[in-house]
């Protein structure tokens, strides 16, 4: 059974990650290595497609040949994404490292050019994950390799700003578009950060149990969000031509024009 989206996201904290931005930024995360021209086709519920090299840091997660979330480059060796998207869906047991793959560079699912494909070496998530909650989703895959950097695989620094409330944030991803059919092109939308209160009485029943300290809401209720197959990829801020990671997507329910979505700082 298929859901379609809500318009808000939880999203989980970045902050666990303190000491991976290079002060000075010596790693160069966060900037493109080539400027891509925006288009305008509707996708990622009334978000737009994106092109090639825009987004250097999202990398698609595959089980095997599945594909199953997004993620993020924080380094030439890891990855950060959500803990779920480690799981395995049927037997609900942490899939089999040899099973989970990263393409980096990846625009369109169904091409390879410019794809670079990685083996997982390790998954390190926290040891009180469990899969039937949304607290602690945060997963951070060890390549068996290095990712080359190029114009089209590139880290994101990661945001250390605690108060993201009324700033708006670009999520990206190759889940359901509005027209509930799911998108091959990587494609991207603007979602501004809302704060708890507001959250929580778009939907008390979905956010009331679920939203804690560790997580933060963003979204429209006009129907521009994210959807299935968005878990695990980040949630962008630019700061002075800079790209930070402020939070990843890591639950969302079943859409409604007034109710909103959630993500992990």
């Amino acid at each position: 059974m298929k859901l379609d989206c809500l318009d808000f996201v939880l999203f989980l904290t970045s902050i666990v990650l303190v000491g991976s931005n290079v002060e000075g930024n010596e790693l160069k995360c966060g900037l493109r290595q080539q400027i891509s021209r925006s288009e305008t086709v509707p996708t990622i519920l009334n978000g737009i497609e994106t092109t090639e090299g825009k987004w250097p840091w999202h990398v698609a997660i595959f089980h095997l040949f599945q594909y199953v979330c997004g993620g993020t480059i924080i380094s030439k060796t890891y990855i950060l994404t959500a803990a779920h998207c480690t799981i395995n869906r049927k037997e609900r047991l942490q899939q089999n490292v040899n099973n989970i793959f990263v393409d980096v560079g990846t625009h369109d699912l169904f091409t390879f050019y410019n794809r670079q494909r990685r083996s997982v070496k390790s998954v390190n998530i926290f040891a009180n994950y469990t899969w039937q909650s949304h607290q602690h989703d945060i997963a951070i895959l060890e390549l068996n390799s290095e990712v080359k950097f190029n114009q089209y695989a590139q880290p994101v620094c990661v945001s250390l700003e605690r108060d993201l409330i009324n700033k708006a944030g670009t999520v990206v991803g190759w889940g359901l578009t509005e027209f509930d059919t799911a998108s091959s092109i990587l494609r991207e939308a603007q979602l501004p950060v809302v704060d708890t209160i507001t959250c929580l009485d778009s939907d008390p029943e979905a956010f009331g149990p679920t939203l804690k300290k560790q997580m933060f809401c963003a979204g429209y209720t006009n129907g521009t969000g994210i959807c299935n197959g968005d878990s695990g990829g980040g949630l962008f801020f630019e700061d002075n031509g800079v790209w930070y990671l402020g939070g990843i997507v890591a639950f969302t329910r079943a859409r409604d024009e007034n109710k909103a979505m959630c993500y992990t700082k």
